[in-house]
């Protein structure tokens, strides 16, 4: 074929075309499209087909809320602060298991200590305790209970020692409980913290008459907050935090929120 002589057999081709078409619309040649796998056009099930498809047309949605701005540093400051000011008073009692095995993480109780006691206003009080104490006592009290002044923390950490022997700490919470006894009924919230390995946890402490002291524990055993002391401080409305999360900060947190106990 020769461009010069392209539309020569034009009127052929359509007739080719239009004898195609008609065998196609045959019984015949549904037949064989329906082998092929074509579906009959006269199928219902061609208007699921020929429907408009589903993207056919603009989707449109309501807009979303405005985003919230975010805050600086200086802005969450001034709202922990705000925040921190509508809270009672505070006191918290501090016991720190120094037994040769539990204080090689020296670092790591200072820096929950630290991080704790930064949290607390010049109307609030703490106390600390190590445990076990020297020449066979339960506990040695290093600071009664007072305000957090300017280095009254580095001055009790500072005098934390480990102790080469194993105490029960139950004694120890004992008297951080005995210490918070009056702390209620001047409206103050009250927390007993133990920082321990867990491995000289055991016993129960006998809880004092009254309004019941919450304990927290900040555990770097084993087990964690799973331990068996750890896990009846939880089911008797303690806390526990443990090496699977921040546990300064946790603790931290938990005495920013801390409140005095509610009139029966």
């Amino acid at each position: 074929m020769h461009w010069e002589r392209a539309g020569a057999d034009d009127a052929g081709r359509r007739t080719a075309i239009a004898r195609l078409g008609a065998w196609l619309a045959s019984d015949g040649g549904r037949r064989a499209l329906g082998r092929e796998g074509f579906r009959d056009p006269d199928d219902e099930r061609r208007t699921l087909i020929d429907a408009p498809p589903l993207n056919h047309g603009a989707f449109v949605t309501e807009p979303g809320p405005a985003a919230l701005p975010v805050p600086d540093a200086a802005a969450a400051a001034d709202y922990l602060r705000e925040e921190e000011s509508q809270q009672p008073p505070r006191d918290v009692v501090f016991v720190v298991d120094v037994s040769s095995g539990s204080y090689t993480r020296a670092s790591q109780y200072e820096a929950v200590l630290r991080a704790a006691i930064e949290v607390l206003g010049p109307e609030d009080r703490f106390a600390l305790l190590a445990t076990p104490g020297g020449a066979g006592a339960p506990f040695r009290t290093l600071l009664g209970l007072g305000p957090p002044g300017t280095d009254r923390a580095g001055e009790g950490i500072g005098a934390l020692v480990s102790v080469e022997r194993f105490a029960s700490v139950t004694p120890a919470v004992e008297e951080g409980l005995r210490l918070l006894e009056e702390s209620s009924a001047a409206g103050r919230g009250r927390l007993v913290v133990l920082l321990t390995d867990d491995q000289d946890s055991s016993g129960w402490p006998r809880v004092p008459a009254g309004e019941p002291v919450p304990i927290a524990v900040v555990s770097y055993g084993p087990d964690g907050c799973e331990h068996a002391y750890n896990r009846t401080v939880v089911a008797s409305g303690g806390l526990c935090f443990d090496s699977s999360g921040a546990p300064g900060a946790a603790l931290a947190g938990t005495l920013r929120v801390l409140t005095a106990p509610q009139e029966p």
